[in-house]
């Protein structure tokens, strides 16, 4: 029931989930042509422990991938942390049905240190059925391990 003088607000229904590598992937070799990042080995939340089955979505450890289900819009949280060799320059991109999005971050370490840690959060509009994976670059031929990292979506409408 809503207040007097407000207006009542449609809830939406909790879909989210992701994919998330949990300790150190295998080594990944990334270079200046995107590549999608793999090693992704755990759905989030953890279904097996907590009983929690997301509505509307599908994580594909098999594909480093998440399918949606449900059109809507979404909110994507990537936490990306790696070895790299020191000076590694990254870029990320999410893709969608494998076309590049235009959501993009970046980190130059420049003789800084081995981890790179990226934090991103946006929007995107989905449609049914769309596939959501990360892909990265590299300044030049690079070895990365991907550790304690995840790509988490929730739908806001």
């Amino acid at each position: 029931m809503a207040a007097i003088g407000k207006p009542q607000l449609a809830l939406t229904p909790a879909v989210f989930g992701g994919i998330a590598v949990v300790g150190e992937a295998a080594p990944q070799t990334l270079g200046t042509t995107p590549e999608k990042v793999i090693g992704f080995d755990l759905a989030r939340p953890n279904f097996a422990q907590s009983g929690l089955y997301p509505e509307g979505m599908i994580p594909y450890l098999d594909d480093d991938s998440i399918v949606v289900l449900g059109s809507g819009i979404y909110l994507i949280s990537i936490r990306f942390n790696a070895v790299v060799p020191i000076g590694t320059s990254i870029g990320l991109e999410v893709y969608i049905d494998d076309v590049a999005s235009g959501l993009v971050a970046g980190d130059n370490l420049s003789n800084q240190s081995d981890i790179i840690n990226l934090n991103v959060q946006s929007t995107l509009t989905l449609a049914a059925g769309d596939v959501v994976t990360i892909y990265a670059t590299a300044d030049l031929v690079r070895t990365i391990t991907l550790r304690d990292s995840e790509i988490y979506l929730q739908r806001l409408r």
